[in-house]
């Protein structure tokens, strides 16, 4: 999942993904053991390990080649793993991905037809004729070799009542209404995660095997 452009973290969130595929390779055999020293020294601005992780990309021999060598390494790195076993690369919330970011995921989405990968990328829709990452990111799937888009309407209120009623029941579902999701848009997992706020803050708890409100 990725996170809002954090100042002096472009590639904020990726490092989770970096550092899963990097333990999924197989670095045991002889060959594959430099690659993964390389990868890993390659990587290291994602990391957050390396003189570019603060945006900076003059170690690397300026934006350009900096951001090409990145994307070469990811996409090796995930050809490698998925030359193991099939891979399914999940990645969320891709419109809080900063430029840096988005750039590199619209490349690994235009690389992934050429592995056994499964690259499932989702993020919240931009207004209309605005630029976004999401927009950006949509146009590289469309592009790709047996890419798909796929854009999904939210959710009407009867759907938002149903997810609410099968996580508190029926009857405290009914009694928070519309607040009780307030702001989810129309969105499974804001309004998943809005439930879990109102638990959080103890608004909504069990007592005696029973939802309650307080």
């Amino acid at each position: 999942r990725l996170r809002a452009d954090a100042l002096g973290a472009p590639y904020a969130g990726l490092d989770e993904l970096v550092r899963l595929l990097l333990a999924a390779v197989d670095g045991r055999a002889p060959e594959r053991q430099h690659a993964v020293r390389e990868w890993r020294r390659n990587l290291a601005p994602i990391l957050g390990a390396g003189p570019a992780s603060s945006g900076s990309s003059e170690a690397l021999g300026g934006p350009e080649r900096s951001r090409f060598g990145l994307a070469e390494s990811l996409t090796a790195l995930v050809l490698a793993v998925a030359s193991q076993v099939p891979l399914l690369v999940v990645v969320d919330d891709v419109d809080l991905a900063g430029p840096a970011a988005a750039e590199l995921l619209a490349y690994l989405a235009r690389a992934a037809p050429e592995t056994s990968t499964l690259l499932l990328l989702v993020g919240r829709p931009s207004n209309p004729g605005v630029e976004s990452p999401t927009t950006r990111i949509g146009t590289a799937i469309a592009g790709a070799e047996r890419g798909i888009r796929i854009d999904l309407p939210p959710i009407d209120r009867a759907s938002i009542f149903l997810l609410a009623e099968q996580a508190i029941g029926r009857d405290l579902a009914t009694r928070l209404g519309d607040d009780g999701c307030g702001g989810s848009g129309g969105i499974p997992r804001y309004a998943a995660r809005a439930l879990e706020l109102l638990g959080r803050d103890c608004s909504v708890l069990r007592e005696r095997g029973a939802w309650v409100v307080r």
